[in-house]
């Protein structure tokens, strides 16, 4: 199995997970990724990684978060990204759906959480399998932090190594399975609103403060 560096260096489409204000490397930089998918990032994550900077051959944007802070972050980059979000209604996707920046993608929850649970998450990982997301987090963290060689041993245990069916065909619907994989999408999707208003409230303090 190929060392988590490489794969953050040479994926196409890289994952971030709960991202937020953490300084990064100043030679950061992936021009590999055509994607760039912003899972449970806040405000100031999304702010910081959205960048043409960071991608310079961006192409479409896969947005598992809440708000971006910036309602126009799409002007950033001087050639038309698509943007695809959950099927969750939500003012902010539905306000760049209609706008025509993107539309949304029924799967796409399912197609990068492989669980959510009170014991924690795992991350379906394209081309990397599905991975333990606390682990990831701390690794992924270090990766924009240092830049790490990607010769460097795997720091991630290596479990099931797969491409996600979602991203081809959705599940059985009306089965057990499929309730209990939308009860999850739905426990996921709270805990981002959670965060998010979390997140406003300690915003509206700092300002009265």
């Amino acid at each position: 199995m190929r060392s988590i560096y490489s794969y953050l260096q040479h994926s196409k489409n890289v994952c971030f997970y709960k991202i937020d204000a953490q300084p990064f490397h100043p030679r950061l930089s992936f021009p590999n990724a055509t994607t760039a998918t912003l899972i449970h990032c806040s405000r100031a994550g999304v702010d910081r990684l959205l960048s043409p900077s960071f991608f310079p051959n961006l192409r479409t944007v896969h947005y598992l978060s809440a708000h971006p802070g910036i309602v126009d972050v799409y002007r950033r980059f001087s050639k038309p990204i698509n943007w695809l979000f959950p099927n969750r209604i939500y003012g902010f996707y539905n306000a760049m759906i209609e706008a025509g920046y993107g539309h949304v993608e029924n799967q796409l929850i399912r197609s990068y959480v492989h669980q959510f649970d009170c014991n924690g998450a795992k991350l379906n990982l394209p081309g990397y399998g599905s991975h333990d997301a606390s682990t990831y987090h701390k690794q992924l963290l270090h990766y924009l932090q240092n830049l790490p060689v990607s010769s460097s041993k795997p720091l991630l245990p290596d479990e099931n190594e797969f491409d996600n069916p979602h991203f081809e065909c959705g599940g059985s619907q009306g089965s057990v399975h499929e309730y209990i994989q939308q009860r999850m999408e739905s426990d996921f999707f709270q805990s981002i609103m959670d965060d998010c208003e979390k997140e406003e409230k300690n915003l509206m303090n700092k300002y009265r403060g």
